[in-house]
């Protein structure tokens, strides 16, 4: 199966019923705090209201956890970096019921073996900047 059938499959394995996936993306998803931090490479998928992660090892070519994210963002801070084409984007969210309060995902506008993630990371960048 190649990278990018494996994601979608793995993102929309979360949906709920008559819910739509309206895009993909690859990058790595940054969590915990600066004396414990963690990193995982990840599938992101954007529905209507949801941040879907599935943490997946390139090593290993399987998934890990799953998260599913409501998106009310209390505040997030959106870099670019020019040279590398890379976007660092740092959540804090409000609600109650999330797996994490804060998170940072760092993710490249081009990936090898995805055709659409310059258009997705687009996508996602522009949606998420309503809340910058």
């Amino acid at each position: 199966m190649d990278f990018e059938k494996q994601m979608i499959i793995s993102l929309s394995a979360l949906l709920k019923k008559k819910e739509h996936l309206q895009l993909a993306f690859y990058g790595k998803l940054h969590v915990g705090s600066i004396s414990r931090p963690h990193e995982y490479y990840c599938f992101f998928g954007l529905t209507e209201s949801d941040l879907l992660i599935v943490c997946y090892s390139p090593l290993f070519h399987k998934n890990g956890f799953t998260v599913r994210v409501p998106l009310l963002i209390d505040q997030v801070k959106i870099k670019k970096k020019i040279m590398s084409e890379k976007y660092s984007l740092c959540f804090r969210l409000n609600n109650a019921e999330r797996p994490f309060g804060k998170f940072k995902i760092v993710v490249k506008s081009e990936h090898p073996k995805l055709k659409s993630q310059r258009e997705n990371v687009a996508a996602f960048i522009s949606y998420i900047e309503k809340y910058a």
